[in-house]
This record gives C-alpha cells, structure tokens and sequence, in this order.
C-alpha cells in the first residue's frame, strides 16, 4: 500500500489547470489542435484522411496508437506503435518550433503578472501543455537556480564529460515559487519510451530556458552534446481513457497522485483554456473524484464552456467565470496586481536625472515636462521619488524587485509585481 502523501496546510489553497487555451492566449503562434493535427500529418507526409475514424481528433488518434487493439494482430500493433512513436516525435518537434516563434517576440506583460502572483501564492500549476512558456516565464524573475524546483515530479539529469554533474545544484530557489504538475509531458522531458520499465527515470532535457533564450540554429553543437539524449523520446502524453502505457512509470504515477492530493485540499480551483475533452476520461475523473463541492472559477473564450465543463463534473460549484476574446487577460487583472517597471538615468542636461515609471503598460510620467519633474535634478534624487511612490501602497516592495536591461547608462532599471490592490500614486 502506498503512503498517503503529507500536504502542508496552506499548500493547496489556489490551483490552475491549464490547456491550450491558456498557451494560444499568450501567442497565436502556439497551434489549436485542429493546426496542430494539419502539421503533425505534414511533417510526417501522412495523409489527412487518417485521422477521418477518429473524428479528425489528433488526441483520439494517438490514444488508439499507443494501446495493443484486440482485433489487430501483433504485427499491426507494433507497427501502431512504431507510428505513435514518430507522432509524438512530430508533436515535440511542432510545439518547439511554435515555442521558438513565441519567444522572438516580447512577453505579454499579464503573464509576467500572473507567474510572479502564482509564484507568491506558491499556487499548484496543473498543465495539459507540453510546452515550456510558464516556465520561461518564472525563469525571467530570476527566482529559481533550475526548472527541477519547479516540477513536482521526479526527474534525472544528464551532464556530459566536463560539466560536473551540477545541473540541480547551483543554487536554491531565492523566493517562493509555484508548483508544476505537467500530467501530459512535456518538450523538456523524455523517457524510454513505451516498453520502459516502470523504474525507468525521466530526463530533464531542458533548463532555465530564458524567454529570449532560443540558441542561434546556426551555431555549432559540441559533439559531446550531440548524442546525449540519443536513446531517449520525448515524454508526451495523449489524452487516453486509461494512461495504461504510460502510467506503470511510477515517477509519472507518484504525480498523478500527489496533484490529487493538492487538489482535495484547494479551497478554490481555475480551469484556464481546458475543455475535458472527451477523449480524456482520466483527467475528468481526476478533478471529479479529488475537487468537489467547492468553487471552481471557468477562464476560457468560449462563452458555452463554464456550462460544459460544469455538465461534466456536477460536483463542482459556480464561481467567477472569465470568457469571450480577453477572457485570460481579466482573469489576470482580477487575481493580480499591477506589473511596475522604472528606469532612472541622467541626461547630461540642465534638467538632470529622467525617469520612465510604467504600470502596467502606461507611462505614468510620460507627461512631465523637463522643467516641470519633481523629483529633483540628482539622479539619487529621483531614485528615492519613485521608490516611495510605488512602496505608498505596497511597503517592501522594492526589496523584492528584479533588475531588467534598460537603456544604457540607467542608474535603475527594474520591475516588481504589487500585491492585488496595490496601485502607483504620482501625486
């Protein structure tokens, strides 16, 4: 018998679960279903029409790969396998290049608020999404030493001849951080494959990647980390209706089970961008079985969605909902504070020292004629203005701000989360 997993008091107070939905709000370039079935097909030179029994459900498609079918013959269902093996292999593939388009452009503003409050809040992070945008947006807050402190599952690293082995050792996370539990896999992650023991470990085969982190496809790879991860697959997951092939690894079990636990113990649970395909008994049954007669708040464009999803889990009770086109971008305005960014420089001038204070997109000084700045004509002198308006309403805040690159010469360039609530007073 399995010991129960021990859960802190506080520790599940706030969990999301998040879907597609959630990744194509932070960029069109990360791919619906339906574009990502088109790509996956084209990648692998494979006709559209193979997907027409499933529906034209890419999802169904790969559960019915990754099972042993009792009316095909052995040969069939290796041959079954072999495809879900270079489906899966497409899926990483598609996903990565979206992710590389993603991060040329700037974050989003509201998702550099919503890691930042999910990160104070220490808040359990339930993602059906194989890609790594969340955690490229932790990493810019410059919290963590490695992504292994932010999966709640267990996972192994590879160095290679040189490297010394200290991958999850460089230094311990310097501010609270969120928890994530990626249920279907994940680009950073790989494993075996199907036939592995359940023993078999997970490797992390990505790490503190930066939002604009991406490596030039032109510079060389040392050939000591060409084959490092030669015998290995990516580990990602289809919705299925029983997990049977994957779910004997007891790494991935172990996850399922303490995200169950976390969850019972939530006082109020997001869904944001996920449907509960179908296709996805497992997760229906997870939420049903560990979250009832408690809030749930529906985040999604679908303005149907908080009605279907309710339908499919009766046990869940009406909280606030969040839907149509900005749906995610209220969401973040309702749970977080405003994202402050300052930069103090000199001009060199008559007029001394400038000043750029921007909440949440806006510049609040922007106004302010040279002649006409109150905050003096010393660099430190302004300093010291913009640090008091913005602690006014949030005191302390300035010791948890992160520096960021600014203009050159800036004698501060750094930005900070305030509490919700919080605002910036220039009065």
């Amino acid at each position: 018998m399995v010991a129960p997993i021990e859960v802190p008091e506080t520790v599940g107070e706030r969990c999301v679960i998040l879907g597609s939905g959630f990744s194509r709000a932070i960029s069109n370039h990360m791919p619906t279903m339906v574009e990502l079935s088109g790509e996956v097909l084209s990648q692998l030179s494979l006709n559209p029409n193979r997907l027409d029994p499933f529906s034209g459900d890419l999802e169904q498609w790969m559960s019915y790969l990754s099972v042993d079918q009792p009316w095909l013959t052995p040969s069939q269902n290796l041959t079954n396998r072999a495809l879900f093996a270079d489906v899966s292999g497409a899926v990483n593939s598609c996903i990565l290049n979206a992710e590389g388009k993603v991060v040329l452009e700037p974050m989003p503003d509201w998702l550099l608020r919503l890691a930042w409050t999910w990160c104070d809040s220490e808040t359990n992070v339930f993602s059906f999404n194989y890609d790594t945008l969340v955690e490229r947006a932790v990493t810019q807050l410059g919290r963590l030493g490695t992504w292994g402190d932010l999966y709640a599952t267990s996972l192994s690293s590879r160095s290679t001849p040189g490297d010394g082995g200290a991958m999850f050792s460089v230094f311990s996370p310097l501010a609270p951080l969120l928890r994530m539990f990626k249920l279907h896999g994940s680009t950073s992650w790989a494993f075996s494959g199907l036939d592995s023991s359940p023993s078999d470990r997970i490797v992390l085969t990505a790490d503190r990647l930066t939002w604009h982190g991406r490596k030039d496809p032109e510079d060389p790879v040392p050939p000591r980390y060409m084959s490092r991860f030669d015998d290995v697959v990516p580990l990602i997951i289809p919705p299925t209706l029983t997990k049977g092939p994957y779910y004997s690894n007891l790494a991935l079990k172990a996850q399922w089970r303490r995200a169950a636990t976390y969850l019972a113990s939530a006082s109020t649970l997001a869904v944001v961008g996920y449907s509960f395909p179908n296709a996805d008994l497992v997760a229906r049954q997870w939420v049903s079985t560990s979250f009832s007669g408690k809030r749930m708040d529906i985040v999604d464009r679908s303005l149907e969605r908080p009605d279907q999803i309710r339908a499919g889990l009766p046990g869940a009770l009406a909280g606030i909902d969040n839907t149509g086109v900005s749906a995610v971008e209220e969401y973040v305005d309702r749970i977080c504070g405003p994202l402050v960014r300052w930069q103090i420089w000199s001009a060199g001038d008559e007029f001394g020292a400038r000043v750029k204070l921007i909440v949440n997109g806006n510049d609040l000084v922007a106004h302010i004629a040279p002649a006409d700045m109150p905050w003096g004509n010393e660099p430190d002198e302004a300093q010291r203005w913009v640090h008091e308006r913005i602690e006014r309403n949030a005191p302390g805040a300035i010791n948890g701000a992160r520096s960021e690159s600014g203009r050159p010469g800036s004698l501060e360039s750094r930005f900070v989360v305030l509490p919700p609530g919080a605002t910036v007073d220039i009065s």
